[in-house]
């Protein structure tokens, strides 16, 4: 397996980019409000902004060091749209009782409210959810920089999804976010619809991985840091998996497992694992530089007869699981038949967060870039 995964991953990259109109955005969830200082301070909660007229405000007595849940079915709107703290606010929250949960902690020496979209589609417990995390971000940036007041948005809800290009104006745009991570694939539309400003040039001297500033620019410029940086793995309980570099390697490898359950687990069937598979098998074959060829080009018989060679590695008793959209219709049941005894599993990073997580014994995991 090449670099070239990778370097591909303008697909999988999420990046961090300034938008074009830095103002304030809609909110989400229930507020928990955190006195980060060391004094009693008073804050006001106000339920609707009615030409500048607070209506249904709220006064809230934080001692330091406490937080206070500001739940929305408590006014009389049934929303809460501003906090201010100590003359300093964040307005145009709107945020309902049917909405994520936020976090305020206020650090008293805020000049200025930082808004974020954080990429949301990531591994998390089923019981915590997002909220420890970005309660971690936000106290952790703050304390860096006590100058900001960070109001951090984590949401799966449809009207902060990236991956539309309908909602990237609102949240792009005049009344959206100040920095928003996005995939690098939604790049290009961003650019071009003139939402996103180049990136600071300081950034492109970071240690960044280079792989990583390449997919974050379009046209020679850059657009944004990298953040998360995802691909295909192949995870296995032997640590001979680390050697497996190409198609052949890694049909050598699973020729030295009984087929008495699969020797390998992946999702052929999902139209975004399928294009990602031929793209990275055809990356490897012609270099990164052919990789828009093919999208325009007849299938190449060479790459395809490479995936179907490790398909098959899939089957046993007839029966294979990889391409008859028993995985794609199960989406936890790759990493789960690992668990039960699968020799290998192709599936993206994230995954080992899900084994990791859900095996009761604590057994030796290696992961390598899938060839």
């Amino acid at each position: 397996m090449t670099n070239s995964i990778f370097r591909l991953l303008s697909i999988f990259l999420t990046i961090a980019v300034i938008t074009l109109f830095p103002e304030v955005a809609n909110a989400a969830g229930q507020i928990s409000l955190h006195n980060s200082t060391n004094q009693p301070i008073t804050c006001y909660a106000a339920g609707e902004i009615r030409h500048t007229v607070k209506q249904n405000t709220q006064t809230i007595a934080l001692s330091q060091g406490e937080t206070l849940a500001l739940k929305p079915q408590d006014f009389s709107t049934q929303k809460i749209d501003r906090v201010e703290c100590a003359g300093y606010n964040v307005h145009n929250l709107n945020v309902t009782a049917n909405s994520r949960d936020r976090y305020l902690s206020f650090i008293g020496q805020a000049q200025q409210t930082l808004w974020v979209l954080l990429y949301p589609y990531l591994p998390t417990t089923p019981e915590a959810n997002f909220p420890p995390m970005v309660q971690r971000i936000v106290n952790e940036l703050q304390q860096k920089n006590p100058l900001i007041w960070l109001n951090a948005v984590m949401t799966q809800d449809l009207e902060y999804d990236t991956y539309t290009y309908s909602n990237l104006p609102n949240l792009l745009g005049k009344n959206g976010f100040d920095l928003v991570e996005i995939d690098t694939l939604m790049l290009g539309d961003a650019v071009e619809n003139h939402l996103i400003l180049p990136a600071f040039p300081a950034i492109s001297n970071s240690k960044f991985w280079q792989v990583g500033l390449e997919a974050s620019t379009y046209k020679n410029l850059l657009y944004g840091f990298p953040t998360w940086l995802c691909s295909y793995f192949l995870f296995g309980r032997d640590p001979d998996i680390l050697q497996v570099k190409s198609v052949p390697g890694l049909i050598n490898y699973l020729s030295h497992t009984p087929p008495v359950k699969p020797r390998l687990i992946a999702n052929f069937n999902s139209d975004w694992n399928a294009s990602g598979f031929y793209l990275d098998g055809y990356t490897d074959l012609f270099g990164f530089e052919q990789v828009i060829e093919a999208l325009e080009k007849p299938l190449a018989p060479q790459v395809m007869n490479n995936l179907v060679e490790i398909s098959s590695e899939c089957a046993v008793n007839g029966t294979n699981g990889c391409v008859n959209n028993y995985y794609n219709q199960h989406p936890n049941a790759g990493y789960q038949d690992f668990l039960a005894g699968a020799s290998s599993f192709i599936g993206f990073s994230e995954n080992s967060f899900y084994i990791r997580f859900s095996e009761t014994q604590k057994l030796p995991l290696f992961a390598t870039p899938a060839p």
